[in-house]
């Protein structure tokens, strides 16, 4: 997991602890008040919530306690048509071409190098949004990307992408507006998110679901599925360790013509011979 992810985790639980307690709560307590707001949340913020206050206690060594906030279950997916489950959030994953070109045209005209950068970057990579700030260069048109979830079962892994050489020399242009080195709002990946978002409902206020970093990614594997390639491949791109996943993306009558990234023919190895 990369240091800024595990940040956001960290700060996340200590607002949940500031906003529910006065002082240092007991671990019962923890445990009553995460159940307790279930229903106030989505199941996929509810499941962040619950990992990030796993990580708080890890990181101040109360392992028994951790494992118990791990092992929790929302009660409001536990009966089938709970109506105090709130729905999931609908993601858009598809970019139309139009779309797209009508995007980073405002993006360009209001000057938002951060966002505009990010979304570039993730439509070329596929990678997730948590993972533009540990892509790395290596030459030769071949990137480096951190998986952000490694630490999860079955999920997430490290991969080298081979790049065509326009798409490379975007990414490098583009990459120093991610990696900033001061903590300014706009180089913080969720802060760049929702200034997106606000920038998709200005565009398309009518619209009910709005593109997303995560609408470009599902592109990718919509791409990719279009160009035929083995599976074990397309789910090494999109930084899977199981290929159940690839199943979330788009088919190939969603794909645009756009160039997809390669494996590295090393990294194919490395899969290969950890199988």
């Amino acid at each position: 997991m990369q240091n800024s992810t595990l940040i956001e985790y960290l700060n996340l639980a200590q607002h949940f602890i500031n906003t529910h307690f006065d002082e240092d709560p007991e671990i019962e307590s923890i445990i009553q008040k995460l159940l307790e707001v279930a229903a106030n949340y989505r199941p996929a913020y509810w499941r962040r919530l619950r990992r990030s206050l796993t990580l708080y206690l890890l990181k101040q060594h109360k392992l028994v306690e951790a494992k118990r906030i791990r092992s929790l279950t929302n009660p409001t997916t536990q009966q089938e048509g709970n109506s105090s489950k709130k729905p999931k959030q609908r993601r858009v994953k598809r970019v139309t071409e139009k779309d797209h070109a009508k995007l980073i045209q405002h993006l360009k005209d209001v000057g938002d190098l951060p966002c505009l950068s990010a979304v570039m970057i993730v439509e070329i990579t596929g990678c997730r949004p948590a993972e533009l700030s540990s892509i790395s260069l290596l030459g030769n048109q071949i990137i480096h990307i951190t998986g952000a979830k490694k630490i999860e079962e079955v999920r997430g892994c490290d991969r080298m992408l081979k790049l065509s050489e326009k798409s490379y020399a975007i990414v490098e242009l583009l990459l120093p507006h991610i990696h900033h080195d001061d903590q300014s709002k706009t180089t913080d990946i969720s802060r760049i998110q929702r200034r997106l978002q606000r920038h998709v409902k200005k565009l398309w206020p009518k619209r009910k679901a709005h593109i997303s970093l995560y609408s470009y990614r599902h592109q990718m594997g919509a791409n990719l599925k279009a160009t035929g390639i083995n599976i074990n491949e397309i789910s090494s791109i999109m930084g899977h360790k199981s290929t159940s996943s690839i199943s979330v993306y788009g088919d190939s009558r969603t794909a645009m013509p756009l160039t997809p990234p390669r494996l590295c023919q090393e990294n194919a190895q490395k899969r290969s011979l950890s199988a």
